[in-house]
């Protein structure tokens, strides 16, 4: 959902922050960092922590009355469904699916990219999107299914549940042409373990962590980071959705 930019100043305060932790050389070419792996996992703890603070930070941008009664405290910004390049490109979109590149600009980031050079992408389940209708549930009732890269599934613990997943796509596989910048098919993946598709490029998957090879040569390279109902719930309690702040 498309909303002002009252806010931004503290969600830009709240990116600084951010980015003093892990550094402005996360969006740095990849060649001048000392391994993808570890470029990757720091700017997906980077997406990862900026997510949570833009939830906490939901309700206090609320500018007018009628706007906090459109928000939700521990919802989550939309998927972009803008192509790089173009002019929204970065913002969320209340029509986009639930499943798209990270909003960068909504949450007050630089345009993160991954090893590859690639923009982030990011899913989560609908329950948590930032649409304004609906309580959000007390309890873990809709979640993400996510799996290792040997298939074992991933749990937060018991009782909780994955409600999004932020994806650094990785290198091009020699069938991901990339020449469709909207599609998630030319940038995540697929694979079956153990008689189980997994599929990196549903909305609602089941997810499947990479990296993943198959004789000697890769089949499926997202790195992925999720977020737990519980990390919502914590970031976003005692937070009235009220104008004024």
């Amino acid at each position: 959902m498309r909303r002002s930019h009252r806010g931004a100043a503290l969600l830009a305060l709240l990116a600084l922050l951010i980015l003093a932790g892990t550094g402005w050389w996360l969006v740095a070419p990849a060649g001048q960092q000392v391994g993808a792996a570890a470029h990757d996992a720091a700017v997906l703890a980077q997406a990862k922590a900026a997510l949570l603070a833009w939830s906490a930070l939901h309700c206090p941008a609320a500018a007018t009355a009628g706007e906090a009664l459109r928000v939700r405290s521990g919802e989550l910004p939309v998927p972009d469904r803008d192509a790089p390049g173009d002019d929204g490109f970065g913002t969320q979109d209340a029509t986009s699916p639930s499943l798209g590149r990270l909003p960068w600009k909504t949450l007050g980031l630089p345009p993160l990219r991954d090893a590859s050079g690639e923009y982030l992408w990011y899913a989560l389940a609908d329950r948590y999107r930032d649409s304004g209708t609906g309580a959000l549930p007390p309890v873990c009732d809709e979640s993400l299914p996510l799996a290792d890269p040997h298939g074992r599934p991933i749990a937060p613990s018991p009782g909780d549940c994955i409600v999004a997943v932020v994806m650094a796509p990785g290198a091009p596989l020699p069938t991901q042409l990339r020449n469709d910048t909207q599609s998630a098919a030319q940038y995540l993946e697929r694979d079956t373990v153990d008689g189980i598709v997994f599929d990196n490029t549903r909305r609602g998957g089941p997810f499947l962590q990479g990296p993943r090879w198959r004789g000697g040569q890769p089949v499926l390279n997202d790195r992925i980071a999720w977020i737990s109902w519980h990390e919502i719930r914590r970031s976003a309690a005692a937070l009235p959705c009220r104008a004024g702040h």
